[in-house]
């Protein structure tokens, strides 16, 4: 029996230190990991910060002319060479009519002028008469109407004369059997005094036949649609003509004929075509050139001192931000002109070695507020790198300062 339990208390003991083995085991494990984990922060520990400089945003203009005529750039005045384009697009569409009109017969009848006034009043074919339901009436001829004036029995006579009226539009509408007719083309101080006088034979033959007709308003319904469609194509088919460093903007394309056929006005028809044809000549750009001049343009103008603006730095420009103005083609000799306004951003370095001896061993609160009091940045942003510390580096080298955005 005393065997059985010294057997187990050895095997227990045995268990024991080889659990005890194992914890010491993964402890030194452990520590020589946290050393190396220490021993990297320390060697290798850096932070990298982020500054968004204070930008100044100015605009540049820049007058280029182009010709075709040339190969190479001339220098005074800046002329670059061009290649001149043509391009043809035709455009069709067909679309249902919606307008109605009265295709009917016009109503016509003879009219007594009458001049109530002591002056001639001459009434043109220009003239417009009005019914009682505001219908309208031209004359077949020019009246010039004689002033009222007293006969030698002592009678008033007004200057009478018969004409011809024919309706403005076609429509049983028009047909008046008697009454007067407004003249609404005279002044208005003498309006009530000169008017027509329907006789008995009346203002008839008005007949309506209302049909689907070509009108202005469906012929200019279509010049619509097709006008965007024909120069969107337009400049699509230019754009396959330019190479990869040519640009070409709208302002140097010269539409050189347009041709719209339309169907007659006032025809019948359930629908309509309408055929667009637009050519034009366009005038391209050396996309690499134009950006050279204009980045050489904006640190020129960066400053007013030529020796200042070394120290300036201006931002990429962009073919997509340049508005063309004043743009100007003569055809004849092939030139064109434009000016081109440019919207750039500047700012100033900042002095990345001054600062990182400022603000080493600083706390990132601190750190910060030395930064963005300087005019130069407008925000900061800290990227953090086996840094274990609450505080920057106190190594300046181990500050990395870049400028972004």
């Amino acid at each position: 029996m005393d065997s059985y339990y010294r057997r187990r208390a050895t095997q227990q003991r045995k268990k024991t230190k080889g659990k005890f083995g194992i914890f010491v085991l993964l402890l030194a494990i452990g520590g020589l990991g946290l050393g190396i984990f220490l021993l990297a922060s320390f060697m290798f520990s850096e932070v990298q910060i982020a500054l968004i400089p204070s930008k100044e945003s100015r605009t540049i203009e820049k007058k280029i002319a182009l010709d075709y005529s040339i190969e190479e750039p001339l220098t005074d005045p800046l002329v670059l060479p061009t290649r001149l384009l043509q391009v043809e697009v035709t455009e069709i569409t067909t679309f249902d009519i919606e307008s109605e009109i009265d295709l009917g017969a016009k109503a016509r009848g003879i009219v007594k002028l009458v001049n109530e006034t002591g002056v001639p009043v001459h009434l043109g074919l220009d003239t417009v008469l009005r019914g009682p339901q505001n219908q309208e009436y031209s004359l077949t001829k020019a009246s010039t109407l004689p002033g009222a004036k007293v006969s030698i029995q002592g009678e008033l006579q007004f200057g009478e004369d018969l004409v011809e009226v024919v309706a403005k539009e076609a429509g049983e509408r028009s047909n008046i059997s008697s009454g007067r007719l407004s003249v609404s083309t005279v002044e208005a101080s003498i309006r009530s005094k000169v008017y027509g006088q329907i006789q008995l034979s009346g203002i008839t033959g008005g007949t309506s036949r209302i049909v689907k007709a070509v009108t202005d308003e469906e012929i200019d319904r279509g010049r619509q649609l097709l006008e965007s469609a024909a120069r969107d194509a337009l400049y699509a088919k230019f754009r396959t003509q330019l190479s990869d460093d040519e640009i070409l903007p709208e302002e140097l394309i010269a539409l050189e004929e347009v041709i719209s056929s339309v169907p007659e006005k006032g025809r019948e028809a359930d629908e309509v075509e309408v055929r667009y044809t637009l050519k034009a000549k366009g005038y391209s750009m050396p996309k690499t050139e134009v950006l050279s001049i204009l980045t050489a343009e904006a640190q020129a103008g960066a400053s007013q001192d030529e020796e200042d603006a070394i120290a300036h730095r201006v931002g990429n420009i962009s073919i997509d931000a340049i508005e063309f103005t004043e743009s100007f083609i003569d055809e004849d000799k092939g030139r064109a002109e434009t000016v081109l306004v440019v919207p750039i951003a500047v700012w100033d370095d900042p002095d990345n070695e001054a600062l990182k001896q400022e603000i080493a061993g600083k706390s990132i609160p601190e750190a910060r507020r030395i930064l963005l009091s300087n005019e130069a940045i407008r925000d900061v942003r800290f990227v953090k790198r086996f840094w274990l510390s609450s505080k920057l580096p106190k190594n300046p080298n181990k500050i990395i300062i870049e400028i972004s955005g």
